[in-house]
């Protein structure tokens, strides 16, 4: 669990969103929000049912202004001329929200999950110290629905090794904590709590 408490800057702010934006920005793991993914898939449903019916609207009125053109001239009447502007200026106006939502909801789905750690480092703190009022955090249960900078810590081989030996024996921990400090000779802090980590059993 992260430390909050190395963060002083954090008790400083009323409670509520204010204390909890303080606490997302004091540490990059924890730096984590919803993209609203099923939102996203709702609206663009909408946008693209509506301007399907804007599309066949289009099409019958280009084969009514069609049949109403004198062919010397090949000029529309006044009346399906204003028709075809103001049908045109809506489709233009839904266009642009479909196609920056469209993009906008891509961009957000390339953007990596937060690590399940960190994510439940965030749940607990919510949880545990409720800097919001009851049904003001309903969107920290969604965790499938979280995204995080690509810049945010990644999980590295050896984290897959701690993972993946958590589900062995107890005595394969052991080896596994025996090979890792073998294989990298004196580790570095962060290396001593992995294979800490890796050999309780």
């Amino acid at each position: 669990m992260l430390q909050l408490a190395k963060y002083p800057i954090v008790n400083e702010h009323p409670e509520g969103f204010p204390r909890l934006s303080v606490v997302l920005n004091s540490d990059p793991r924890l730096l984590m929000h919803r993209r609203f993914g099923k939102l996203h898939c709702r609206r663009l449903l909408h946008l693209e049912n509506e301007l399907t019916e804007l599309e066949k609207e289009l099409d019958k009125l280009d084969r009514d202004i069609g049949k109403l053109r004198d062919p010397p001239e090949h000029v529309s009447r006044p009346r399906e001329g204003e028709k075809l502007h103001k049908l045109m200026a809506t489709i233009h106006t839904k266009l642009i929200e479909y196609d920056k939502l469209l993009l906008k909801d891509f961009a957000l789905r390339t953007l990596p999950q937060p690590r399940r750690r960190d994510h439940r480092s965030l749940f607990d703190y919510i949880i545990n110290h409720k800097p919001l009022a009851l049904g003001e955090y309903n969107h920290i249960f969604h965790v499938e629905d979280f995204v995080t900078p690509k810049s945010c810590p990644r999980d590295t081989w050896i984290d897959d090794i701690i993972r993946l030996s958590l589900q062995l024996p107890p005595l394969y921990h052991l080896r596994v904590g025996l090979a890792y400090s073998a294989r990298r000779g004196a580790p570095s802090d962060s290396d001593s709590l992995c294979t800490e980590m890796v050999c309780i059993s």
